[in-house]
């Protein structure tokens, strides 16, 4: 059975969270210790949704090609920005399914849509009053992604804030669907900001999520023992 799940994204400006108390940029102090805050970090993130997706319990990812298409009134600097970071991901994460940047939305099975606030809040479903950016991923029963949209408020939104939007967007529908309060570098911190780049530490758990060790539908105890030990971890993970 095919199941749709709705994440909501970012609160508008106004009413955006200030900077998380305690949260910190990502510094560990070597890759042994980077593997590990994030493998600790990857539970929370991978395994749950944001909101409706909560609880989820599995590891859900794309299994064959991802077809990306923007439409709407996404400007040259948007494009642009969406090629660079679609280039990053075909460098940074080798196992990720081929990602292109097609021509229409029929060969799409991901669109992202540059609208006007007043037409996302006309076309998203659910849509929640107070957003900027949203998106909804559908994934099969077995953990695997098979389409996925993204709405970003155009008219709402300054260059850096789409270019945070869409990266935030597309690395949720990635698998990473749900946000955290760990990292203020990581694109998908709760607080507000408008990061143009990833963290290493979503780097790193995109890696993870599509290591070959671990597949679609697996629990988070057989995806945390397994990188445990591809990783060679030993017994445990420290907490971020």
């Amino acid at each position: 059975m095919n199941r749709k799940w709705i994440a909501l994204m970012l609160a508008a400006m106004l009413l955006t969270l200030p900077c998380l108390a305690g949260a910190e940029k990502f510094s560990p102090a070597d890759a042994a210790q980077g593997r590990s805050q994030a493998l600790a970090l990857l539970e929370s993130c991978a395994f749950q949704g944001h909101l409706t997706d909560q609880g989820r319990g599995m590891l859900i990812r794309w299994t064959g090609p991802i077809r990306v298409f923007a439409e709407g009134a996404p400007g040259k600097t948007d494009l642009r920005q969406l090629d660079r970071f679609l280039m990053q991901l075909a460098f940074r994460v080798p196992e990720l399914p081929p990602v292109t940047r097609v021509e229409t939305a029929e060969e799409a099975n991901v669109v992202i849509h540059y609208l006007k606030l007043s037409e996302i809040k006309e076309q998203a479903p659910d849509y929640v009053e107070g957003n900027w950016g949203y998106q909804v991923y559908t994934y099969h029963s077995n953990g695997e992604i098979f389409h996925a949209e993204i709405w970003v408020a155009r008219d709402k939104t300054g260059q850096s804030a789409r270019c945070h939007l869409m990266l935030k967007g597309l690395v949720s529908v990635l698998g990473l669907t749900n946000m955290h309060r760990s990292y203020t570098d990581s694109v998908l911190c709760e607080n507000w900001s408008t990061l143009e780049s990833l963290s290493e530490v979503d780097w790193l758990m995109l890696n993870m999520l599509y290591s070959a060790h671990v597949f679609p539908g697996w629990t988070w105890e057989q995806a945390r023992d397994a990188l445990t030990a591809l990783y060679q971890l030993g017994g445990g993970t420290e907490e971020p």
